[in-house]
């Protein structure tokens, strides 16, 4: 068994077992369900942001560590500039990077999904978990997490 934490999808609540225990989630040889959760974290959690001035704007959603995240629904309704895109996938990268349970080896690795149908820019990531396994969540919105 590898990786195992609390069932908390993106924008959902916590399960509970018919026994009342707290669900909970894992990554199997078969499976890195726990790990693809713990990714989509990373990319949705919105770290300290300063502005040009290097002055700090708006808040950390977590409060213990201010500068981990990806930092995704900071940018719904900006516009789609190389700086822009530039920032969040380097944000995502470095939290990435201060997960024990992800891989420095091979690194990380962030893409930008254009789709001219839709003004909403997504990120995938592609990362491998320290047990040698693929977590890969190809379309991560802004405004969804999914």
């Amino acid at each position: 068994m590898g990786f195992i934490d609390v069932l908390l999808p993106y924008g959902g609540d916590i399960s509970f077992t018919p026994d009342g225990d707290v669900q909970l989630v894992a990554d199997t040889s078969l499976t890195t369900d726990a790990s693809y959760q713990l990714v989509v974290r990373v990319v949705m959690t919105t770290p300290r942001l300063f502005d040009v001035d290097g002055v700090a704007i708006g808040r950390a959603d977590d409060l213990f560590n201010p500068d981990w995240g990806g930092g995704l629904p900071a940018i719904t309704g900006e516009p789609d500039t190389p700086t822009l895109r530039n920032g969040v996938s380097s944000r995502i990268l470095a939290a990435l990077a201060l997960v024990p349970t992800i891989a420095t080896t091979p690194a990380p690795s962030v893409t930008v999904n254009d789709d001219p149908a839709d003004a909403e820019i997504t990120f995938g990531v592609l990362a491998f978990t320290s047990a040698g396994n693929t977590v890969s969540a190809p379309q991560i919105s802004p405004s969804t997490g999914g």
